[in-house]
């Protein structure tokens, strides 16, 4: 994801052998089934915020419990939330079943079949909240949603034959192998079509369907991306206009060299086609979940059209690409559960997503995504944001790795006092760090490229799941090159760090600075995200309106007794911009002059005077000419640009 009862670090002990907890101790003894489960979607009237499903599940006379999924994949924490529930029914041979949810285990439903029972047919509804990326003009959709399960099953050996109602009229697009259309849709090789309709898909296993979302809209393209490595890629693209689909032939190109280089970098892959499905609607920055042949993927509808805007979702599809890789095929054992109900164990997020946060940066600069400007811009951002959050002195990152269990939110005042999903930022620098040791340890003939492909890649293969402990990876990084890597993360990833590990910036040869001209990258951020970033001048966050986002305990702003959730109405006698305050700012570097805010909260006013003059500080980049330019060699494309 690239993105959102509390638990305690792993003792000390646990991190020293590698030692990942036993994943397979939790479930019930396996339920068998006489035959597949049927689910079938209607979801013609998603536009109105609501799916239905039938679901059949062959099973024998006597007590049976179904469970709504729970701990979701990608997720990494409880967000099957059972209550998008809106209709429930349960019946066997046509009669009508009563049932009754377990008093703790509220995800379960549990009933007793009559004696002649063959299966136990459910019809369930479910409301789409705001959590769905869903309009009243495209939507997304994932099985888990709408679907139960009997417990205690594997969610590999249970198959599923599924089919989907389409709006009429809508395209529709999937990683799904489909085995029959109606004849109002359009049939597509790449498991996509147009016109609404009935789909009807292969039998799968219930964790192939689960890890198979559907996207469907208004307007809808296909985009073929070529062959790599015997497998097909494709775009699939849905919007509520014709005109948020025109990408243009370079914009494409750039697509294709992504699959170039991410395949170049594994040297394998572990799918048989893979599907980029891409959800383009509103004006958001950007968000995704991955999936094994797919993944889901969010932008704003102006994102072919707004350099901004695309300038911004240029890490998003290399980093869920590369978690077909990491995350998918190799994941960490407490994240390869048996169903949705076990609890996983996110202690190794650090890898799954932090170094998958480092191949997001890093082939989205090769294949031409994003500038090595850009590239450059965004680890000073990261590292200056890392290093001013004052929860980094008592939090490890370790211990942000449980952020996803107990659902953290991110609107919650003094937020960057709790520490957030951290492990995603700061192990792209920790990465870093890992590249820029191996190529100095052996010369530069050796880097994490080699890495990559000896625990990523290996042979071609379909979907599937190679679990990993940390002992596994501490010895691919060992045969690459020899190091102390167990006491390097012990460092950077168990301890305590009061400020943000440079290790990588410095060794790639370049040193974090400041300065009073804008960031071109963070001013793009600051456009689409609608948001003022002065966390390391004046220790804030504000979003368009002025409201303050997040406050430093520590900040210049919050000693002069800033309020969390206030608006500034004015700075230095003039109605609030962020132009005002940025030139404010400016004006105040090397004086000894206040910068005076006038703020509102529940309709008080307030006047602070910020003791701050030294300026903008906005992070960048310079080189360090007594080292060798390192960043440069790690960025450069591994293959030759399409004509």
């Amino acid at each position: 994801m690239r993105k959102t009862a509390g638990l305690h670090l792993l003792p000390i002990a646990l991190w020293l052998t590698g030692c990942a907890p036993d994943a397979s101790a939790a479930p019930a003894a396996p339920t068998s089934l006489a035959g597949p489960m049927t689910v079938r979607v209607d979801a013609r009237d998603v536009p109105q915020m609501i799916l239905h499903a039938k679901i059949h599940v062959p099973a024998r006379p006597g007590p049976i419990t179904l469970v709504y999924p729970k701990w979701i994949p990608g997720n990494h924490g409880p967000t099957g939330k059972v209550a998008d529930i809106s209709g429930l029914r349960f019946s066997a041979g046509g009669k009508a079943l009563a049932w009754q949810r377990d008093p703790e285990q509220i995800s379960e439903f549990s009933m007793t079949l009559p004696a002649g029972s063959t299966a136990v047919d459910v019809e369930l509804d479910v409301v789409v909240d705001k959590r769905w990326l869903a309009t009243a003009d495209v939507s997304e959709f994932n099985w888990n949603r709408v679907l139960l399960y009997p417990k205690g099953t594997r969610a590999r050996d249970v198959q599923v034959e599924a089919a989907v109602d389409v709006p009429a009229n809508w395209h529709w697009a999937t990683a799904l192998p489909v085995a029959s259309q109606s004849q109002s849709t359009s049939p597509s090789q790449q498991g996509g079509g147009g016109g609404g309709g009935t789909v009807s898909f292969k039998p799968v296993s219930l964790e192939t369907l689960v890890d198979s979302p559907v996207v469907m809209g208004r307007y809808g393209r296909t985009i073929d991306l070529g062959t790599a490595l015997g497998a097909s890629h494709s775009l699939e693209l849905v919007a509520e206009t014709k005109e948020a689909l025109e990408a243009n032939d370079k914009q494409i190109a750039l697509y294709r060299r992504l699959i170039a280089e991410a395949t170049s970098l594994f040297g394998a892959r572990h799918y048989d086609k893979y599907t980029f499905l891409y959800i383009l609607t509103g004006d958001f920055a950007g968000s995704g979940l991955e999936h094994h042949a797919s993944s889901q993927n969010l932008s704003g509808a102006s994102l072919f059209s707004k350099d901004d805007t695309f300038r911004l979702a240029r890490e998003l599809l290399p980093h869920e690409f590369a978690h077909s890789w990491n995350g998918k095929y190799r994941r960490p054992k407490g994240l390869a559960t048996d169903n949705y109900q076990q609890p996983m164990h996110n202690e190794l997020l650090w890898v799954y997503e932090g170094l998958t946060d480092y191949y997001g940066w890093l082939l989205a600069a090769r294949s031409g995504l994003g500038s090595v400007s850009d590239a450059k811009d965004q680890l000073a951002l990261v590292a200056a944001t890392l290093d001013s959050i004052p929860g980094r002195k008592w939090r490890s990152l370790a211990d942000t790795t449980y952020t996803p269990a107990f659902g953290q939110e991110s609107n919650r005042p003094w937020y960057s006092a709790q520490r957030a999903m951290d492990y995603y930022p700061e192990s792209l620098l920790i990465w870093l760090e890992v590249d820029t040791l191996i190529r100095q340890k052996t010369g530069g003939k050796r880097s994490l490229d080699d890495f990559s492909r000896a625990f990523f890649g290996g042979q071609n293969t379909g979907a599937q799941v190679k679990p990993y402990e940390l002992a596994d990876v501490l010895k691919a990084l060992g045969d690459v090159a020899a190091h102390d890597w167990k006491g390097f993360f012990e460092q950077r990833i168990m301890a305590v760090a009061p400020h943000a590990p440079l290790g990588g910036i410095e060794g790639s040869g370049y040193k974090l600075v400041y300065q009073d001209k804008p960031n071109e990258l963070r001013s793009s951020i600051e456009r689409v995200a609608h948001f003022r970033n002065e966390r390391t001048s004046l220790g804030f966050v504000l979003n368009d309106k002025g409201v303050v986002q997040d406050l430093s305990l520590e900040g210049p702003a919050a000693r002069a007794g800033l309020l969390p959730d206030s608006t500034i109405v004015a700075v230095n006698g003039r109605k609030y911009s962020a132009d005002v305050l940025e030139k404010s700012v400016l004006a105040a570097k090397g004086t000894n002059a206040p910068i005076e805010l006038i703020t509102e909260k529940d309709g008080y006013y307030r006047t602070l005077r910020v003791s701050w003059n030294g300026g903008l500080r906005v992070p960048r980049l310079e080189r360090d000419p007594a080292k060798p330019d390192v960043l440069a060699a790690i960025l450069a494309p591994r293959t030759q640009a399409t004509p």
